[in-house]
């Protein structure tokens, strides 16, 4: 933002914005406190069991319509 010179004077100082650091959902769970520590105990267990290359292999099956085998490791959502 940019001062606009008013009656021959000019700002003394300008505007800026501050943006906090950008994080994952994840991350702001975990760091709030309104989460119970056995919801975040349940979410941290449930993005260690998840595996992205295995999800997006999945995904694509489902896509073209060649779903995986039951017994293919993959964790059910």
């Amino acid at each position: 933002m940019r001062c606009m010179p008013m009656n021959g004077a000019y700002c003394k100082f300008t505007l800026s914005k501050k943006y906090a650091k950008p994080e994952i959902s994840y991350a702001r769970l975990m760091a709030s406190n309104e989460i119970r520590p056995t919801d975040k105990r349940s979410l941290r267990k449930l993005r260690e069991a998840l595996n992205p290359f295995a999800l997006k292999q999945k995904i694509g099956a489902m896509r073209t319509g060649n779903l995986p085998s039951p017994g293919s490791g993959l964790p059910s959502i």
